[in-house]
């Protein structure tokens, strides 16, 4: 029976113990090369970060894309017209020639002129109230008999405007009374009072806060006094008001 060397089995078992350790070893390693790998990224990630704030810097002028550009404004759109106000205060001055037709006037007395003071209230755009007052003068005339006369009238009015912030008619009525103080060649002087109708007519157009009536013509007709007889009047002429709206135009409507 051969017998094996004791020197070669001891190398083989040698060999044998050192098969086994680099065996166990590599689990080890591996598990070292994953955890090197997992720290790798988070390591990466901390210069990209702090590298991301130069990245991120705007651009040169002049080179933008067109979609960075903020947008343009948009136009603005056109205010919508609110139309005429509905409320506003007239105040005016009305004058001009007045000729004597008939009655206490007609024969004995002359052409004149009158002025006066108009105030009205305009409500619902075309409608107005208010009151009148105005003063007459005629010239003396007719043969025979002449008489120096004075007038003075108030009244209160209504009128209406076809187009408020337009060209377009106006008309308007009043009623009240008129005092005259008459002097004469022959006797009779004295003051006699009269209630008096008016009724007036005329082309009204709008320029800024301005209200122009022209022409304007007035037919004034009033009653007997006692032993004086009734009289009819004529005047031609114009009235200019001023035109203060008491509504704000955000609150206007169109309709």
């Amino acid at each position: 029976m051969n017998r094996t060397p004791l020197p070669f089995v001891a190398i083989l078992v040698a060999a044998h113990t050192l098969s086994h350790a680099a065996h166990a070893d590599e689990p080890a390693a591996s598990a070292s090369a994953a955890a090197s790998a997992a720290s790798a990224p988070a390591s990466a990630a901390a210069p990209a970060s702090a590298a991301a704030p130069a990245s991120a810097a705007a651009p040169a002028p002049g080179t933008e894309d067109a979609h960075d550009l903020p947008p343009a404004d948009a136009p603005a759109k056109p205010k919508k017209y609110a139309g005429p106000s509905r409320y506003s205060i007239l105040v005016g001055l009305k004058g001009g020639l007045v000729v004597p037709a008939v009655g206490m006037l007609g024969a004995t007395t002359g052409v004149g002129g009158g002025v006066g003071v108009d105030a009205s209230f305009r409500f619902l755009r075309h409608f107005t109230s208010g009151l009148a007052v105005d003063g007459m003068f005629f010239v003396p005339g007719g043969a025979g008999e002449t008489r120096n006369v004075s007038a003075f009238g108030g009244m209160l009015t209504g009128g209406a405007l076809s187009h408020p912030d337009g060209i377009g008619g106006y008309g308007q009525l009043g009623l009240g009374f008129r005092v005259f103080a008459v002097g004469s060649t022959t006797g009779g002087s004295g003051a006699y009072t009269t209630f008096e109708a008016m009724a007036a007519a005329g082309l009204a157009f709008k320029l800024g806060d301005v209200r122009l009536v022209l022409p304007r013509a007035e037919l004034l007709a009033g009653t007997a006094s006692g032993t004086v007889e009734g009289h009819l009047v004529l005047t031609f002429g114009l009235a200019a008001y001023s035109d203060h709206d008491l509504e704000p135009q955000k609150k206007r409507s169109s309709d």
